[in-house]
């Protein structure tokens, strides 16, 4: 019997248990040493002139600074649906923003660029 108990309902532990740290100031570390480790390797990806272009092209893709308010009816897309498709590409280029050095993006952002994006 305690074997097949143990078979339908298996024993997942919670993420405290599953983490290598197990205190939660340990954990607030270990993301905090995550959290620099991936900015300063957007800042690597994006720092460089071909980073500041593939970023300028995101921007660009995401429609970020544009307005979210949309639909294609030729594409059976109304206003509602296509407000939420917006949203949704826009957002993964704001969450970007956030682990990217203000001076990167003030460049890429604010500043004209040469290249023109094809």
């Amino acid at each position: 019997m305690a074997g097949t108990e143990s078979r339908e309902k298996p024993f997942i532990p919670s993420h405290t248990l599953r983490s290598d740290a197990t205190d939660k100031d340990d954990q607030k570390k270990e993301y905090s040493r995550q959290l620099r480790e991936l900015r300063m390797s957007f800042a690597l990806t994006f720092g460089t002139p071909e980073g500041k272009r593939v970023l300028k092209w995101l921007k660009a893709q995401a429609g970020y600074g544009e307005s979210l308010i949309g639909g294609n009816p030729n594409l059976g897309m109304d206003v509602a649906q296509g407000t939420i498709y917006n949203g949704g590409r826009v957002s993964l280029y704001t969450e970007m923003r956030k682990l990217i050095p203000h001076e990167i993006l003030k460049a890429v952002e604010f500043e004209n660029v040469e290249e023109e994006i094809v």
